[in-house]
C-alpha cells in the first residue's frame, strides 16, 4: 500500500516491512515476481509492485493539475525518501520506475515457466477503476494509472487504493479490487 510509509523514510521502511512480513510468513513482493503452483497443478506467476501514481491518468496535458492534487496527499503522508520530502514529483519518479519494471516483466515470455500471470499493484491500473463517488477529477489521478495497455498481459489484476470494490473485465483481463478502507464513506 502507501500508508505503510506514512511519516516514514522509504529507504528504511522497505527493509522493516520485509522483516515484519517474513516474521509473519508472508512474502513481500516489490518489483519482484514469483511462480507458485496452484492446487490444480497450474503454475501461476505473481508480479507485484506498489506502482505509485504517475499522475498521467488523463494524459500529459492534465499532469500538472493532477500533481497539484497530489501535493495534498503527499503532505498528509509526510514520508521521505533519501532524506528528502517524498512529494508528488518524487512519487512520480518512483511510479515511472515501477511502470518500467512492470511493463518489462509482463512482457517476458512464459516459455513453459508459468501458465498464467497475476499482476498485483496497490494503485489501480485504469481510469475504469476510479471510485464512482469521485469520478473524473484531477485527484483521481492520485489513485489510478493509465496502464490499460499492460492489462492484456495478465489474466488477473488485483489492486487496492481506490477505497471501493469492483470486479471488472478490462481489455480481456479480470480486474479486482477488494478494498475495505473508507467503505463507510459510501
Amino acid at each position: 500500500g502507501n500508508h505503510e510509509f506514512d511519516g516514514r523514510e522509504l529507504d528504511t521502511a522497505w527493509p522493516a516491512l520485509r522483516t515484519h512480513c517474513a516474521a509473519l510468513g508472508i512474502t513481500l513482493l516489490e518489483r519482484e515476481s514469483m511462480v507458485l503452483a496452484a492446487p490444480d497443478g497450474r503454475r501461476i506467476r505473481f508480479v507485484a509492485t506498489v506502482r505509485w501514481c504517475d499522475f498521467d491518468l488523463y494524459g500529459a496535458a492534465q499532469r500538472e493539475r493532477a500533481l497539484r492534487a497530489g501535493v495534498y496527499f503527499q503532505r498528509v503522508m509526510a514520508a521521505t525518501k533519501g532524506g528528502a520530502t517524498f512529494d508528488a514529483q518524487a512519487v512520480r519518479h518512483e511510479a515511472l520506475a515501477c511502470r518500467d519494471w512492470l511493463a518489462e516483466t509482463l512482457a517476458e515470455p512464459a516459455a513453459g515457466r508459468w501458465d498464467a500471470t497475476v499482476a498485483i499493484t496497490h494503485f489501480a491500473p485504469s481510469a475504469a477503476c476510479t471510485d464512482p463517488r469521485y469520478g473524473r477529477q484531477p485527484s483521481s489521478a492520485c489513485f489510478c494509472n493509465a496502464d490499460d495497455a499492460l492489462l492484456p498481459r495478465a489474466a488477473l489484476w488485483l489492486h487496492g487504493h481506490v477505497h471501493s470494490r469492483h470486479d471488472l473485465r478490462l481489455h480481456g483481463t479480470r480486474v479486482v479490487s477488494q478494498a475495505r478502507g473508507l467503505a463507510a464513506k459510501g
